[in-house]
């Protein structure tokens, strides 16, 4: 292959409903593009969250969408994909992987999966699990996931470990927010989905635990929003046990918010998730605006925070550790402001958009380059 001859990437989503993470960096990938030898298409469900999130100039295809999955749906989808001109694909998410691995076989070309969930993940059916675990080892020429802990749950899963690369989720470079030395009250911030898995109502367990525990004044700020009636009439729920408790006007609800705006707005990020976590987004973007995290020690997260030195760990689901680490750091507001420093130092090293763009590329180049010596 050429060296100046252009790579068409189609970089395949299937998901029509959900919007995370994983979607937040598909459309910085999206926008940041793997470079000038590369032409990037991103086929979508049009007219999903994630269409409306891509950059207005990217080169799209649109998707029927398959959610509830059907085998209609599947077909539907394929019948636009082997339509479409691509040296490699790259599914970006597990419900992709299985029409992706159709296109690709039919078409002769390279495919790739990039996992975002745990390989055993109690959302995940058994039979997804049985079919994620088959395509892995038959249907995708590599697989990448966004942790070591993944990886090594992936082998752990009975998955071949010859095919799995690690490429880490980049964080955009941006000057640090001008931070306020012992802030009175400390603002005391969540970032993310309001679930049970990310382990609001351990939040709100530990902050009447801090009431308690705290003589200095602090403020709960919860920024993210419920996806479905049901996390509503959860949250709900949850909020009923401490309405009547007068910690709770400290607890401001703030809604979807832009998360850049928000982390300039608070001095410590509680990240109290209970699920395996495969990378830890909001403490990696909190550790670039200088704000450290107190975390639960569940999956990638001691990646992206080291504990006593750019953050504090806890238990998952320990909610008297998180009130303790929290009332403690409520006397030493000059310690949050020294981690926030090393949190944005580390981040920087070690996870910058550039180092994840350059790994998504070279992987690409290999299977294409492999692919044609294949022929």
């Amino acid at each position: 292959m050429s060296e100046t001859q252009i790579t068409r990437v189609l970089m395949l989503h299937g998901e029509a409903i959900y919007f995370g993470g994983a979607e937040v960096l598909l459309a910085r990938l999206a926008q940041l593009g793997l470079g000038p030898a590369m032409k990037l298409t991103v086929a979508r469900v049009a007219g999903g969250r994630l269409a409306r999130a891509l950059p207005a100039d990217i080169p799209v295809l649109d998707l029927p969408a398959n959610q509830p999955f059907s085998v209609g749906g599947l077909r539907r989808q394929l019948a636009v994909l082997c339509q479409a001109e691509f040296d490699v694909m790259h599914a970006w998410g597990v419900r992709a992987w299985e029409v992706a691995v159709l296109a690709g076989t039919l078409a002769g070309r390279p495919v790739v999966g990039t996992l975002h969930d745990h390989p055993s993940a109690n959302y995940l059916t058994p039979a997804r699990r049985r079919l994620m675990r088959l395509m892995a080892h038959f249907g995708l020429d590599r697989v990448t996931v966004v942790s070591e802990a993944l990886r090594t749950a992936c082998s752990a899963a009975g998955w071949p470990e010859h095919k799995i690369s690690v490429v880490r989720n980049g964080i955009g470079t941006r000057p640090a927010p001008a931070r306020v030395l012992a802030r009175s009250p400390m603002r005391i911030g969540f970032l993310g989905s309001l679930t049970a898995v990310k382990g609001l109502p351990d939040l709100l367990t530990a902050a009447a635990k801090l009431s308690r525990l705290a003589q200095t004044d602090w403020e709960l700020h919860i920024a993210g929003r419920t996806q479905t009636e049901a996390e509503a009439s959860d949250l709900r729920r949850w909020q009923e046990p401490f309405r009547a408790a007068a910690w709770w006007q400290k607890v401001h609800w703030r809604g979807w918010v832009e998360p850049t705006e928000f982390l300039a707005g608070i001095d410590v990020l509680v990240f109290p998730s209970q699920a395996f976590e495969t990378f830890g987004l909001a403490p990696a973007e909190a550790a670039l605006a200088t704000v450290p995290t107190v975390g639960a020690c569940t999956g990638a997260v001691p990646e992206v925070v080291a504990d006593g030195e750019t953050g504090w760990l806890f238990p998952p689901g320990d909610t008297e550790a998180m009130a303790e680490i929290l009332a403690r750091l409520l006397k030493t507001p000059d310690l949050v402001t020294s981690f926030g420093a090393a949190a944005r130092v580390r981040v920087l090293q070690n996870f910058p958009e550039s180092k994840m763009v350059a790994g998504y590329r070279t992987i690409l180049c290999d299977l294409v380059r492999d692919a044609h010596l294949n022929r």
